[in-house]
């Protein structure tokens, strides 16, 4: 998966029903395997490694 900064990106709750979670990539660490710096919604930030299948890329930016 092709992920850059400024993208907007999804991942699912680690609760039953929890609420999703969106943020904006500020900084692709490392690319394989992927490890991304990500400010979430609630102003938080972290750095992140998705395993397969649970990060959505919401909005694309062609930097």
């Amino acid at each position: 998966m092709r992920v850059t900064v400024g993208d907007v990106i999804e991942v699912p709750s680690t609760q039953v029903g929890g609420p999703v979670r969106r943020g904006e990539v500020l900084e692709v660490l490392q690319s394989e395997p992927l490890e991304i710096q990500v400010r979430w919604s609630d102003g938080h930030e972290t750095s992140l490694r998705p395993s397969g299948g649970t990060l959505r890329v919401v909005d694309h930016t062609d930097a």
